[in-house]
């Protein structure tokens, strides 16, 4: 277990408009994530509320290994993952043949 503490104190019950399975995988991926990049014993924090605009807003923070800037410009592309040699042991670990 890598010990990471998820902090989720005080989360308003919000409607927001919109895929509801589409939403939860968001959230999911980011928390998951969250979890997986993060250093042993390490921090996540959730928050939400609403905007000064009345929108809803959803922040998910941690302490982990951060992004490199020059792959920030990339994150939002299918598929993209920012560690290859960490992909490369995700692809074995999830696939169906035995390890």
């Amino acid at each position: 277990m890598r010990g990471v503490t998820i902090h989720a104190a005080g989360i308003p019950d919000e409607f927001v408009a919109g895929h509801r399975i589409r939403l939860e995988q968001a959230l999911v991926n980011l928390l998951d994530n969250a979890v997986k990049f993060n250093q042993r014993d390490g921090e996540v924090w959730i928050r939400a509320g609403r905007t000064a605009e009345d929108r809803v807003r959803v922040e998910i923070e941690d302490n982990g290994i951060g992004i490199p800037s020059e792959d920030l410009p990339r994150i939002f592309e299918r598929f993209y993952r920012v560690d290859k040699a960490r992909s490369r042991r995700s692809a074995v670990r999830d696939s169906a043949w035995p390890s």
